[in-house]
């Protein structure tokens, strides 16, 4: 599918988008890696820097338009961040990659299609967010968009910007006759040279140090997790095969024991590390559980259609990451 192929990975040492960039690689892709910081590019992909298979392009894709060499096969539009903090504190740096980013993939496609470059295609990379959190147990397929999160909830700025994005691209899709396709993601846990700043990591530092985890709130909802080599198995499946205009959910759907919530992912990760280390780390709990709020578990239906199944399961998958950080596989 990829062999001989031009790749346009957007966000490119992001956690999806590192990963991405590499299996691109290694199936024989040429990869053009934009990001907003060329040290970042330049550090994440050392390996190919000034080889025929890989170009780097410093550009902010929430701001300033599309600009590449050539016509490309493939646009992967994965730039944003996922990390909480930012989406409270900083929205309009979320906003913007969703929103603006979107319209200029799809813009530089229609541009190359009506200047005869071929027909590429859109991959915009969604998330289960777009399905809104209300505290119950729900299961969602990719038609059940009807239930959004509040206006003043603290992720808004994200779950609505993903589903705007959307809008849009099935907007392209409709009106200028644009190949897209939506792929909402499911929570993504594995190794990258830039980690998000997120619980997991911390999880498994503590736990290696020989510390206890202490969780706050053992009430949290449950969530629908995948690994990673699962979740890219899955990509590049809808990328070939995907219908223009659908989307598509990127999910365990609890198989394997996916779905977990974060205090059994650290417990988890703590077993492994005993396991690993010989100590004795526990999981505290600040204090006892009163009841679990709901969880949002994704269909992934649709996708095991096209010839897609989990793989790993929730304690390989974790132990898989813990290797790979170890060993600085990324």
């Amino acid at each position: 599918m990829l062999q001989g192929k031009t790749v346009l990975i957007t966000g490119a040492t992001g956690l999806l988008g590192s990963n991405l960039a590499r299996e691109c690689l290694r199936r024989g892709a040429k990869v053009i890696a934009l990001g907003r910081s060329r040290e970042k590019i330049e550090n994440c992909f050392a390996p190919y820097i000034g080889t025929p298979s890989f170009d780097c392009v410093p550009a902010d894709i929430g701001k300033e338009p599309l600009q590449v060499q050539g016509p490309v096969d493939y646009i992967f539009h994965a730039a944003g961040s996922i990390e909480f903090n930012t989406i409270v504190n900083r929205p309009v740096d979320i906003i913007a990659p969703n929103v603006m980013g979107t319209i200029s993939c799809l813009e530089y496609l229609r541009r190359q299609n009506e200047a005869g470059g071929g027909r590429g295609r859109l991959i915009y990379f969604s998330s289960e967010a777009v399905y809104g959190r209300d505290g119950t147990e729900r299961a969602v397929s990719e038609k059940d968009t009807e239930f959004a999160d509040a206006l003043s909830a603290p992720r808004t700025p994200y779950s609505h910007s993903k589903r705007m994005a959307e809008v849009i691209v099935n907007g392209y899709v409709k009106q200028y006759d644009i190949d897209a396709v939506n792929v909402r993601f499911a929570w993504i846990y594995g190794n990258a040279r830039y980690r998000p700043k997120q619980a997991l990591f911390d999880f498994i530092e503590q736990a290696f140090a020989g510390k206890d985890i202490l969780i706050r709130n053992p009430d949290t909802p449950r969530r629908d997790n995948l690994y990673m080599g699962d979740a890219m198995a899955a990509l590049l499946l809808i990328a070939q095969k995907g219908m223009p205009g659908e989307a598509y959910n990127i999910s365990s759907n609890g198989d394997k024991g996916n779905y977990a919530g974060a205090d059994e992912i650290a417990e988890a990760v703590v077993a492994i590390a005993n396991q690993k280390t010989g100590k004795n780390v526990k999981v505290l709990y600040e204090k006892q559980p009163s009841g679990r709020e709901g969880g949002v578990r994704m269909d992934n239906t649709k996708l095991k259609q096209l010839g897609w199944e989990v793989s790993t399961s929730l304690q390989d998958g974790m132990l898989k990451l813990i290797e790979e950080i170890e060993n600085h596989v990324y």
